[in-house]
């Protein structure tokens, strides 16, 4: 089973070719972080979440967002998206739903076999494990593991 990933691009991001001077080392793809888009009781949105990595004022992005029966890459894999402070010259960085569905787990579990499946056994970890933050709650991420 697969799932449509649409292309929505965000302009927060650091070119591959400009991750070495930003960073210290070039861009590489050796863990998935996973994120929550915010404290579940603000009520965030997918749309809301696209909209907030569309906007320069924001300075924060993730490779994809996923749920809420939708899918979107809005930063390629090459580059550094603005996720996990840190982390982000060595991740890939998915946002997802705060409350997720079964249907939200699936595409997520989808989402990291095929990263697996195209670039390697990649750790998933909590963001929180790079930044001070209660991101990604209760998510669980285990779960996700073992679709």
């Amino acid at each position: 089973m697969g799932f449509q990933v649409d292309w929505v691009p965000s302009p927060n991001f650091t070119p591959a070719s400009q991750v070495p001077a930003a960073f210290g080392r070039r861009k590489t793809n050796e863990i998935v972080v996973g994120h929550w888009w915010g404290d579940p009781n603000s009520k965030p949105s997918y749309n809301g979440v696209v909209s907030w990595f569309k906007n320069t004022k924001s300075q924060v992005s993730a490779h994809y967002v996923v749920g809420q029966g939708k899918m979107c890459q809005m930063v390629d894999e090459d580059d550094a998206a603005w996720h996990a402070r840190q982390a982000n010259q060595f991740s890939i960085g998915i946002e997802f739903n705060p409350n997720p569905t079964d249907d939200d787990y699936q595409r997520i579990g989808w989402l990291v076999y095929d990263i697996r499946r195209r670039l390697g056994n990649l750790p998933l970890r909590p963001h929180n494990a790079y930044v001070n933050t209660q991101c990604p709650g209760s998510t669980d991420l285990a779960r996700i593991d073992r679709i």
